[in-house]
């Protein structure tokens, strides 16, 4: 990219709240895959216009995407859609648990599709696993050091929450919902687990998020006959000619290092606990809760141009989000 553009780039992540260039940059990432600095470097060997022709016409094309999709983020509306409800989906406990400044905005407004929920969607679609083919969909995934993983793929696919009319499950005692990616029964013992899968663009991950276990063990506590799941990770990034590509990311030989036990029961009381934070909110429409400021978390979330807790060391929490 031209210095040019690297300048109008920043200040675009400025006007969303990101003021060190440092945030900005871990902000813009996630708009390149993770490769910004891939991009970036380019400037210091393009000084000149006629440099310009050796350019790859995908690095351009997708600069100027980004910055069109930046500009359209910026100028987007939200429309008010009040969800007051008291059924709780498990993504939506994950999510709280990760920011609850992001749920409460989620739960307010009904936010326009941007390229992190975009890129989610795309990643899921394109590599949704078959009954089978641990290659989804021709994109061998590299395996990095577990072994078992394969083996654990290849057991039969019982429910897959992507599929259009797949059941929703529900909890009436804690009065909660969840659609998990897959329910897997194993070849050998027709025991049934979870596969929870996320996707990243940091290179290795060395341990479980809290929200994903709480998000895993809101499943298991919903899900009939299913005592285990894994949360397993894929980094994606893009290669040579912009395509697709993922490895994974649990960065453990031991795939057990992954799992969480339905009889967990720190993480139950966690869950319970958030839960009643949540209605709370909901019922009284404010909360007082310390939210810290992170630019790599931030950078991370789907509506942080909708955020003003970021820009301020405010405590104070409202639902609707004002």
């Amino acid at each position: 990219m031209t210095y040019k553009q690297r300048k109008y780039l920043l200040d675009l992540a400025r006007k969303k709240g990101y003021q060190e260039e440092s945030e900005q940059i871990d902000f813009l990432k996630k708009y390149f895959y993770g490769n910004f600095d891939y991009y970036e470097e380019k400037i210091c060997n393009q000084v000149n216009d006629k440099d310009k022709k050796y350019w790859r016409l995908k690095e351009q094309e997708r600069i100027s995407e980004v910055i069109s999709i930046l500009k359209a983020e910026s100028q987007s509306k939200t429309r008010e859609r009040i969800n007051t409800s008291t059924l709780i989906s498990a993504s939506e406990i994950a999510n709280f648990q990760f920011c609850p400044v992001s749920f409460s905005i989620q739960r307010t407004y009904e936010v326009e599709s941007n390229v992190k929920m975009e890129m989610g969607s795309f990643i899921h679609d394109t590599v949704n696993m078959k009954d089978g083919d641990f290659s989804r969909n021709g994109k061998t995934l590299l395996m990095n050091k577990i072994k078992e993983l394969p083996k654990l793929y290849k057991n039969r696919i019982n429910y897959s929450g992507h599929l259009n009319g797949s059941k929703t499950f529900i909890n009436t005692e804690l009065n909660i919902s969840c659609k998990p990616d897959y329910i897997i029964s194993d070849n050998n013992t027709g025991e049934k687990f979870i596969i929870e899968e996320k996707y990243s663009t940091k290179a290795l991950q060395t341990a479980i998020y809290l929200n994903q276990k709480i998000q895993l063990i809101a499943y298991l506590l919903t899900i009939p006959d299913v005592e285990y799941g894994y949360v397993i990770t894929w980094r994606y990034y893009s290669g040579e000619r912009n395509e697709l590509k993922l490895i994974l990311a649990n960065d453990d030989k031991s795939i057990d290092n992954f799992l969480i036990s339905k009889y967990d029961k720190e993480l139950e009381n966690q869950l319970k606990s958030l839960l009643i934070e949540i209605r709370s909110l909901i019922s009284e429409g404010e909360m007082i809760k310390r939210i810290k400021y992170s630019s790599a978390k931030c950078s991370k979330c789907s509506v942080s141009q909708y955020c003003r807790h970021k820009k301020t060391k405010e405590q104070k929490l409202t639902f609707p989000y004002m």
